[in-house]
């Protein structure tokens, strides 16, 4: 699926583009739904790895082939090998590591496209939550505020990063047993928690992470643990 109708996969030497089946059918949908819009192209990011678990790199998730990543920037319908490897990422949010973030000309140029689309992906009951810059989510804590926003905006939940690309995560299929369903996120997320993210707390909380020296592989899921077993 490199390209099919509203989306290019990017980075496919990576070879982290597999996907449990409902995953691979939302970005399907997604992307035919862009289409129709008339809007260019979504930018598929990283999903999984061909057997799951975690990345040998600075992801904690995409470990279940329900994650995945959608970059804040759309394709033209024809695109080359070129730019799949090398498309350069465009950034919404100014200082998105600092407690001054805001959103910069980037969404004010595009938020119209970035409101609809998130909106679209937001909207299907397959997904559980999406990771937003708190500088989006803020935004949308201002601007939507209707109670029949509250069922998708609701979804959009502030973490770390996502200043270039926002991070969709399925909901446990029901077909798979075995999968653990993370907690639906409580309330809106415009409370008083989203305040954290500007605050002395967050500063200090940032400064540990960015102080750790190496990289430690999350905890593999036990399923994985028993098929290494095997071999």
């Amino acid at each position: 699926m490199a390209s099919e109708r509203g989306f290019h996969m990017l980075g496919l030497t990576r070879g982290n583009f597999y996907a449990h089946p409902s995953l691979l059918a939302f970005v399907r949908d997604l992307g035919k739904r862009v289409e129709k819009e008339k809007l260019d192209y979504l930018a598929i990011g990283d999903m999984s790895m061909p057997a799951g678990g975690p990345f040998m790199g600075s992801h904690g998730s995409h470990q279940s082939g329900l994650d995945v990543d959608i970059w804040f920037r759309l394709l033209p319908k024809q695109i080359n090998l070129a730019t799949r490897e090398n498309a350069e990422v465009i950034v919404l949010v100014d200082k998105p590591d600092e407690v001054g973030r805001s959103l910069n000309t980037n969404w004010d140029k595009t938020k119209q496209v970035w409101q609809k689309i998130l909106k679209m992906a937001a909207s299907d009951p397959k997904v559980n939550r999406i990771f937003v810059n708190p500088a989006i989510k803020k935004y949308f804590c201002e601007n939507f505020k209707q109670a029949s926003d509250f069922l998708w905006t609701s979804k959009l939940r502030a973490w770390w990063g996502h200043h270039e690309h926002f991070h969709v995560r399925l909901a446990c299929p029901h077909d798979s047993g075995e999968c653990i369903e993370q907690q639906k996120p409580e309330g809106n997320g415009c409370d008083e928690n989203l305040n954290w993210w500007w605050s002395q707390d967050y500063a200090l909380e940032t400064q540990k992470r960015q102080s750790k020296k190496s990289f430690v592989l999350p905890e593999m899921p036990a399923a994985c643990k028993r098929l290494l077993e095997l071999n």
